[in-house]
């Protein structure tokens, strides 16, 4: 001990003038401490193992899921349903989600019903759907009738910097003709970055023309495969027939992602 003690003194010579017992706290002290660091550098906390395929869930507003097999960090969002006064609605039977995966403001996808009654009141009760969690809402889409334009989709997300307006009377353009909905709508959303894009996967609309027309026989028309493309951050949109390259990769990443879950 007391050669310990003198050689603490030797390392430390300010404490060459003061008493024994206060140089043995000293040297206890920075024994204590070495220990100490020494734990602090080795030291392994032990580590949980888990397969690929389990999840934390952690509690809360934001009840994010964290983890799966691709290692991506996945948000559960709660779906809500607004009035045209923003007030939300107990339920809302006339837009009915059918199968979706947000990702984030970013990237998603939404397959959704709407009911031939609704369609044919050019969405006369304005309504929102909402994808939020906490505070965080990646993307909405609201129902509302245009003055001129008709009944319209408005895709809108507060991240980005406008938002993307689809009229069907120009989605399902059938000249001159009066048009009836026969059949409720399945559309597909997806969205990635700048772009979004809206497809019909079935639908039926039946043509009633006018008087001054040469044509008085109403026909039906399916509606399947119109793909509407549409810019967040410029203006521009385009109506094709069939899938744009981009919607086709879009589609293959979203089916990947569900059959390996």
């Amino acid at each position: 001990m007391k050669r310990l003690i003198e050689a603490l003194t030797a390392i430390i010579p300010f404490l060459a003038p003061y008493p024994l017992w206060a140089k043995a706290v000293v040297m206890v002290w920075v024994v204590v401490s070495a220990i100490l660091l020494l734990i602090l550098l080795f030291a392994r906390p032990p580590q949980h193992k888990k397969d690929h395929d389990d999840k934390i869930e952690v509690s809360g507003d934001n009840n994010i899921v964290i983890g799966d097999n691709k290692g991506v960090i996945e948000i559960t969002y709660d779906k809500i349903y607004l009035d045209k006064d923003n007030k939300e609605l107990d339920e809302f039977k006339e837009v009915r989600v059918l199968e979706d995966r947000i990702i984030d403001a970013e990237k998603g996808y939404i397959k959704f019903k709407i009911a031939k009654g609704y369609l044919n009141t050019k969405f006369d009760i304005p309504t929102t759907l909402k994808y939020k969690s906490g505070r965080y809402e990646p993307v909405t889409l609201t129902f509302k009738n245009h003055l001129t334009k008709g009944p319209g989709i408005i895709i809108s997300s507060p991240e980005h910097e406008k938002n993307i307006s689809v009229f069907l009377n120009e989605y399902i353009n059938v000249g001159n003709a009066l048009k009836i909905y026969t059949k409720d709508f399945i559309f597909n959303l997806y969205y990635n970055e700048s772009k979004a894009f809206l497809y019909a996967e079935s639908g039926e609309v039946s043509n009633v023309y006018n008087s001054d027309s040469t044509s008085s026989e109403p026909s039906q028309m399916p509606i399947k495969n119109i793909v509407f493309t549409g810019y967040f951050n410029e203006d521009g949109k385009n109506i094709t027939a069939g899938t744009p390259p981009e919607l086709g990769v879009l589609i293959k990443y979203f089916q990947t992602y569900k059959s390996s879950n």
